[in-house]
């Protein structure tokens, strides 16, 4: 399964657009997270048209992740006359992404919140989802997302500072390897720093490893010791 990216940037790096997956199988879309600018590149990239459902991974809620959720729910509403059918990690994120949309106007018949079981064993893409809540803020839960393919795991990151998820398939195939990624020299925690990356990910999985939620430092750092980045499908 290949993620394809809306946006690739970190939060102060909006030029790159927010950091923001998707993949498409028959007339479905699955997105990971939407972010403030989002909204604006799925309508630009006309990716709702002739589909049948948007599903949506919340990973956490800060406003690089969520800025425009309420836009594309709306959007798929009130054009497209369906509901967006939300993926939930656990009933503390049900709770609060409850309360994001009460106070942004977003009401119970725009939208339908799901359980990972509910689809389990009903696409070709993956065959089941795993949310693992990790370590980013003291204040916000936020998780990593696992998809379960043919071809071995596939391991989203979101924003995190730590590998100790991913450590637990160390020992089961792992096809994909998408990271947050920062540069060594920063001081800001929250983020994984290429230098922890380097240390701690076993050198037979460095190819499998693609770097997302980028600045300018963290490209040129990333490049210079032969990391993959991703690319949006705006980036020929």
């Amino acid at each position: 399964m290949d993620l394809k990216f809306l946006g690739k940037g970190s939060a102060f790096y909006p030029e790159l657009g927010n950091n923001s997956a998707f993949f498409i199988e028959k007339n479905n879309l699955f997105l990971i997270d939407c972010g403030e600018n989002i909204f604006e590149r799925i309508k630009k990239n006309k990716l709702l048209e002739d589909k049948e459902d948007l599903y949506v991974f919340i990973t956490h809620t800060h406003p690089d992740h969520v800025g425009s959720l309420g836009s594309l729910i709306f959007y798929q509403y009130y054009i497209y006359g369906k509901r967006t059918k939300i993926v939930l990690a656990n009933y503390r994120q049900k709770c609060l992404l409850k309360k994001l949309f009460s106070c942004i106007g977003v009401r119970k018949e725009h939208y339908e919140f799901l359980k990972t079981k509910d689809i389990e064993n009903k696409f070709q893409s993956f065959s089941c989802v795993e949310f693992l809540e990790t370590e980013h803020t003291a204040t916000m839960h936020s998780f990593n997302i696992i998809f379960k393919t043919e071809k071995g795991i596939v391991f989203y990151s979101g924003d995190s500072m730590s590998l100790k998820n991913l450590q637990r398939y160390y020992g089961d195939k792992i096809d994909k390897i998408y990271l947050d990624a920062q540069p060594s020299s920063s001081n800001v925690e929250g983020h994984l720093r290429i230098s922890t990356i380097e240390s701690e990910l076993p050198i037979e999985l460095k190819r499998k490893v693609y770097l997302m939620h980028l600045n300018d430092k963290t490209i040129k750092e990333a490049e210079a010791k032969k990391f993959k980045i991703v690319k949006t499908i705006d980036e020929k």
